[in-house]
Order: C-alpha cells, then structure tokens, then sequence
C-alpha cells in the first residue's frame, strides 16, 4: 500500500544524499510499485561518495464494490450487504465486523442513510467504500401518524429529531445503550404538532443506541449509530 516515504540524512559529514529516482535527502515522495532505489552520499570533508541501496516492497490495496446503486427499500423490508469473501477484517459503520450486513428497514425507519465498510487484506492494507440506503414508507403506516425524521444517522455525536403530525401536547424521548442503560430522556413539548429539537450526544461511546420516542398512546423505536 504506497505510503510517504521520506529518506534520512544519518551521516553528519554528508554534504548530500541524492536518490535514483530524483529524490533528494529529506524530500518525501510516494512509491507506486516495489522497487530497489540507490542512494548516492557525499561526503563534505573528502569529496568522496558511496552508495547504499533499499528496497522499498508496495503491498496492493484490496478491492471490493459495496453496492453499485443507491438501494431502496420500504420499512418493512431488509437488504443484505456481502463485502466480499477473502479478507483478512471487516468492520461496518455500526462497528460490527462480520463479512455481511443486514439493514432492517423497521429498525431505522424511514430516511436516507450512509452505509459503509472496511476491509483490510492479509498486508494490513484497508479500501473503505460506501452506499446509500433509502428507506421509504409501506404505504400505510400501522403505528403512528406522525412523521418522524432522525439526522444525521450514523452521527457523530448530535441528532435531530424532525416530528410533524403530533396531537399530543408533549413527546418523550429515551436512549438507550447497547446493554439496556438509559443514557438520555427528555420531554419535550410540540407547536403546532411538530418538533424539532438536537440532542447532543458527543460524550457518548461509539456504538449502537435504540432511541424510543412516545406521546402517551404510541411509541417507535429507532436504532442510530455514533461513529
């Protein structure tokens, strides 16, 4: 995997320290490909030179495609993501490191949200590539009427909360942790039957929250993730 490489100056007595390629002592520069590059060294008191050589080995970057198009599903609906078989590491923009991903539709809810993930090859060297899921409504909604928008999700450290067709005066909204501990829990009042409101979240861990929002006859619960 190219890296920047920067060559050294070690001897004192060198007046410079000039490279194959055209670099010079100091200079950084990024190799493309596996390669032996020759140091030539002059030496200030003497006029003298020698030469020393290093071979500089480039390990490949691992491909994959997560999605080639945006996927759309309803919220009652699920998509599998396959980073691939062959890797050394996964890891998913929820932190889990399985080869595969399932999104649930009825656990996000409706919106558009970043997926991503990692993969690092048996050289230690990671591609990132992401998608975009769309999830949208079944057509009829079996659990409230309000519509409900949550951003930036995954987040990191803030979210919003969008609410329109509340008839409640006052919603609550509790967060938990990944092992059930209520981290967040707030009322807060509507106008006009919305809200909008941002709840600060940057102190947390990086993770997986369930986030449940009720106004006394109904409640959904969300899933959002803290980079």
């Amino acid at each position: 995997m190219p890296r920047p490489i920067r060559y050294a100056n070690r001897h004192r007595q060198c007046r410079c320290i000039e490279w194959n390629n055209g670099v010079v002592n100091g200079e950084e520069f990024i190799p493309e490909q596996t390669a032996t590059y020759i140091a030539t060294a002059t030496y200030t008191a003497t006029g003298c030179e020698t030469t020393a050589e290093v071979t500089v080995t480039v390990n490949p970057l691992p491909e994959f495609i997560l999605a080639n198009d945006d996927i759309n599903i309803t919220v009652a609906e699920e998509y599998l993501f396959d980073a691939g078989e062959g890797f050394a590491e996964y890891l998913w923009f929820d932190g889990s490191t399985n080869q595969t991903y399932l999104f649930v539709g009825s656990e996000w809810g409706l919106g558009t949200f970043d997926v991503w993930a990692e993969v690092t090859n048996e050289f230690g060297c990671s591609t990132r590539d992401s998608a975009v899921v769309n999830v949208g409504p079944t057509g009829i909604d079996t659990h409230t009427s309000w519509i409900l928008n949550l951003y930036p999700n995954p987040t990191n450290g803030d979210i919003n909360i969008n609410i329109s067709g509340l008839s409640s005066q006052r919603v609550s909204v509790t967060i938990h942790n990944a092992v059930g501990q209520t981290i967040f829990h707030n009322y807060f009042n509507t106008s006009d039957g919305n809200i909008q409101e941002t709840i600060r979240l940057k102190d947390r861990s990086k993770g997986v929250y369930l986030i449940t929002i009720g106004d006394g006859k109904n409640k959904v619960t969300r899933r959002i993730v803290i980079n």
